[in-house]
Formats: structure tokens, C-alpha cells, sequence
């Protein structure tokens, strides 16, 4: 009788059946399971096989963001500026790991740009108010993050994140005190891009990206 296992999470799945996953798939049963140096070389491996694929590559560029590879992530990122149509998801991203590399007037170029394009993009929002939190430019901080916190988003992770950095920025703008910021970027602790890579199409809709 063939080994039993959980569909939903992936639980003692067998090797055979696991076989038969798209890589996306093994990967995001890996990573359930605390086990990302594993999903990375799926991915790694559908990659070389087929080097064109956006979907893959998006997830392959989370994951080494994640892992604090800046540079490997960035450019996997920039890859995908050439090969895919322009996304706020991938703008986003590359504002992250600029800030991960301490590129601070670099990412600050990307989000200030992206944002010209969707200005109303909550990641992007976010991003921005990030990195001019870093910046110490905190009105402008302040009216990303405000605008960020208007827009109605299914992410709960991404709403706190907004919170804490308004909170910030508000108490740095006025003169009160507060703990300092933390060097590394925050924007990377979202939940993985399944929706967006189970996508056939290219990945345009940044909440597809960072949802659940």
C-alpha cells in the first residue's frame, strides 16, 4: 500500500509522488516544513532546465532574500526586469534588497520610480516609507505609510509592519523617543507567492505576490 501523507501540507509525502510535484509545489511543501536550503535547490534545478520561467524565478529571488543573500536575490530580480513586463512586485522586492545591501540611495531611486508608475500599490507604500524612515526624511515616511494604511489589503503581517514604521516615524518626526531601527530591511517576512506562481500569466497584482 503506498505511504499515506497530507495533501494540505505535505507531510511525510513520498518520494515518488513528490516526483510527480511541479517544482513550485515541492518547494512550497518544503519550506512548511522548515526546510528551505531543499526548495532552493528545486528551484535551483527547474531553473536550469528552464531559465525563462518568471514564476520560478520570483520565488527563487524570495528565497534568497530571505535568507539574507542580497546580492544572489538581486540579481535574480533583475532578471526578471528583462524578461518579464514591469511589476510592482518585482519594484517592491528589488527596493528591499538594495536596502539589505545598504543601498540606501539606490532603493530610494527604485521605490520613488516605481511609485510614479502605482502610486497606489501597498507594498510599494510600504517599501517607500521604509526607506525613508531610513533616510530620516520622516513627513515623507509619514505620507507613505499613511496612504499605505488606507488601502484595504488581506495581509496582516504587512499591516503591522505599517503600523510599527508609522508609529516610528510619527515619534521620530515630533521629537519623541524611540528604540532605534533595526539595520535589515523588514519587508521580507510576508508569506510565499503561491497565488502569484500557481499564475500562468506574468506576476503584475502585488497582492497575489505577498499572499496567503
Amino acid at each position: 500500500m503506498a505511504a499515506r501523507f497530507c495533501a494540505g501540507c505535505g507531510s511525510d509525502l513520498p518520494a515518488r509522488a513528490a516526483e510527480t510535484l511541479a517544482p513550485l509545489d515541492q518547494a512550497r511543501r518544503l519550506c512548511e516544513r522548515s526546510e528551505p536550503l531543499r526548495a532552493r535547490a528545486i528551484l535551483e534545478g527547474a531553473l536550469a532546465e528552464q531559465p525563462g520561467d518568471d514564476r520560478v524565478r520570483l520565488v527563487y529571488a524570495t528565497l534568497l532574500l530571505q535568507a539574507a543573500d542580497w546580492e544572489n536575490g538581486l540579481q535574480n530580480l533583475e532578471q526578471l526586469r528583462v524578461s518579464a513586463p514591469w511589476s510592482p512586485v518585482v519594484e517592491a522586492y528589488i527596493g528591499g534588497a538594495l536596502l539589505g545591501l545598504n543601498r540606501v540611495s539606490d532603493a530610494k531611486d527604485t521605490l520613488d520610480a516605481a511609485i510614479a508608475l502605482a502610486p497606489d500599490d501597498f507594498y510599494l507604500l510600504l517599501k517607500r516609507g521604509e526607506v525613508y524612515c531610513r533616510l530620516g526624511i520622516y513627513l515623507t515616511a509619514i505620507d507613505a505609510l499613511e496612504r499605505a494604511s488606507r488601502i484595504a489589503v488581506d495581509e496582516p503581517v504587512g499591516r503591522e509592519a505599517v503600523r510599527r514604521l508609522l508609529r516610528f516615524a510619527r515619534e521620530k518626526n515630533n521629537g519623541g523617543f524611540v528604540r532605534q531601527m533595526r539595520a535589515h530591511t523588514t519587508g521580507f517576512t510576508f508569506k510565499w507567492p503561491w497565488r502569484a506562481a500557481a499564475q500562468h500569466g506574468a506576476v503584475t497584482r502585488t497582492n497575489e505576490v505577498w499572499g496567503t
